[in-house]
């Protein structure tokens, strides 16, 4: 993944497109590309080993109809069909997203800014792998598309939570959440949450806090990691009384008992 801010990547000569990384963790602009021409497979395939390097790619200033839309989609594979209904649109691949309304009804779907963070069609069994977004008309301020990177996200999870969520690993997102309510007790009390696993050999508990728009991990309650805190306290505490109350800090930040029994109960708190 490209981590240099807002650099060029230049393509192989024999390719007419250069590379613009949009931000350290996701997105890249492809410049000098025109989808309204035929393209060949080399081509294709540096667009393709691009999306697959930066996730999301943007490419500006094209003019396109809805059949050539849906030729370059096709590329990546067989493409889903609208299931909200495409209304203006004559091809049932494409739906249209607006906010416009003629004579008090929506002319396209989403009016309202329905969608917060999502993946698309995560409750199929085989969900979609890419999404196309043809921007017909784009406000100059507001109106923001985000996209994130859950590769990153994942790597920067602490190692218990990782633990918890490889065991999900085969299941299928939809069947997570419809069957959340079987395995987990969530509790929601203003601008705090709390997250309880009711399955007894699976014990842990994940306590968030609300900040603005998103939630955020403050606190995760787990037996097996609590143990091995308990017993690195514990080394720590022999270790403390065998070299004297102030012989310097211990490996936690600790130099006496007292310190350190203050450092414990802020882990169990």
């Amino acid at each position: 993944m490209t981590s240099a801010h807002l650099s060029d990547t230049p393509a192989p000569s024999s390719l007419p497109f250069r590379t613009r990384a949009l931000a350290p963790a996701v997105g890249a602009e492809l410049i000098g590309l025109d989808l309204s021409a035929p393209m060949s497979d080399e081509l294709f395939e540096s667009v393709l080993a691009a999306w697959h390097q930066h996730l999301v790619i943007l490419i500006r200033d094209q003019h396109l109809t809805e059949d050539e839309q849906v030729r370059f989609a096709e590329r990546f594979g067989p493409i889903s069909m609208s299931t909200r209904g495409h209304y203006q649109s004559k091809n049932p691949a494409i739906m249209l997203i607006s906010n416009i309304r003629e004579d008090g009804k929506q002319i396209g779907a989403l009016p309202d800014g329905e969608m917060h963070f999502h993946t698309d069609q995560c409750h199929q069994e085989r969900p979609a792998k890419a999404t196309m977004l043809y921007s017909i008309e784009v406000p100059s301020v507001g109106g923001n598309t985000l996209f994130a990177n859950a590769y990153a996200a994942y790597e920067t999870l602490p190692a218990a939570i990782k633990q918890k969520t490889a065991e999900f690993g085969y299941v299928p997102f939809e069947a997570m959440v419809l069957g959340a309510e079987q395995y987990l007790e969530i509790e929601v009390d203003g601008d705090s949450a709390t997250v309880k696993s009711l399955v007894p050999e699976q014990d842990f508990e994940v306590r968030m806090k609300r900040d603005g728009s998103e939630w955020k991990i403050v606190a995760v309650k787990d037996d097996k990691l609590a143990t091995n805190i308990a017993q690195r306290v514990g080394q720590e505490i022999i270790a403390i009384a065998a070299n004297g109350q102030n012989s310097g800090r211990s490996r936690l930040g600790a130099k006496n008992i007292n310190d350190l029994l203050n450092e414990a109960e802020k882990i169990f708190r």
